[in-house]
């Protein structure tokens, strides 16, 4: 009814989860069409401690990461976690980090538009929010927030000083083994869940995976019904490339009503 009252001719929802049943149920009692999309990866928090993680990764895994850990502190970087409140007061350089992240992958937000979703989120939904930054000499080189509900962590946004990010392994001790570690220690984290793509970075340090889809309703029945003929066809494929073609070509030729999921 939104998408026909607002002249769209196309309604999706991408990258609902498998393991979504309600909302999978729903959209297809509404007509959805659900097209395979790349795999989700999740990290089941199941250790007493950071050793204990550290031991449950293959002896070749193990190694490296302690040897990432190592480069990390040897080029002088230090881990810190701070409140919404400090985190406000940081966020010029945090909005420019995620910027600096974000046009690396030709994304075409404006650091305004970064610094505007970065101060709603942390005045809006404070009490959600956890704070991870990187300082070489006082220097703010990392950042990373997360958002924390039902006992999961969600990491959003990630920003890095590029230079110090090629040097350092700074991505994987920021992403990886400091949110490991903080949910371990909180004993009252359960899962990251840490999205789609990377595949072999998170199956390697412990991730499951489990698909995802994208879901589309299109205005006009004929249309979507042929659509629908096309996307099964491809569904059974399960070519995780050919959702990304599909939503760009979307995206490109029609005014779309896109529906996003916390």
């Amino acid at each position: 009814m939104l998408a026909g009252n607002m002249n769209l001719k196309c309604t999706m929802l991408p990258w609902v989860a498998e393991t979504n049943k309600a909302l999978t149920n729903l959209l297809l009692k509404r007509g959805f069409i659900p097209l395979y999309g790349k795999p989700y990866f999740e990290l089941d928090i199941k250790w007493s401690s950071f050793d204990h993680y550290l031991s449950s990764l293959s002896s070749k895994r193990r190694y490296a990461t302690k040897k990432e850990m190592k480069q990390f502190h040897d080029c002088g970087l230090s881990l810190h976690e701070c409140d919404a409140h400090d985190a406000l007061a940081r966020l010029d350089h945090f909005a420019m980090l995620v910027h600096q992240h974000l046009q690396q992958f030709h994304h075409k937000e404006s650091y305004s538009a970064v610094l505007n979703t970065l101060r709603t989120i942390y005045e809006s939904m404070c009490d959600l929010t956890r704070t991870f930054y990187v300082t070489r000499n006082e220097d703010i080189v990392g950042y990373m927030m997360s958002l924390c509900k039902d006992n999961v962590y969600y990491p959003k946004f990630i920003g890095f000083e590029k230079e110090t990010k090629k040097t350092s392994s700074l991505y994987l001790n920021l992403v990886y083994y400091k949110l490991i570690e903080s949910a371990i220690s909180s004993k009252k984290i359960r899962k990251i869940y840490y999205g789609y793509a990377s595949e072999e970075v998170k199956l390697t340090r412990g991730c499951h995976s489990y698909n995802g889809y994208c879901y589309y309703k299109f205005t006009n029945p004929k249309i979507h019904h042929h659509i629908g003929a096309l996307i099964g066809r491809y569904n059974k494929i399960r070519k995780g490339y050919f959702v990304n073609r599909f939503s760009d070509f979307i995206n490109d030729n029609t005014n779309n009503f896109v529906a996003n999921r916390f």
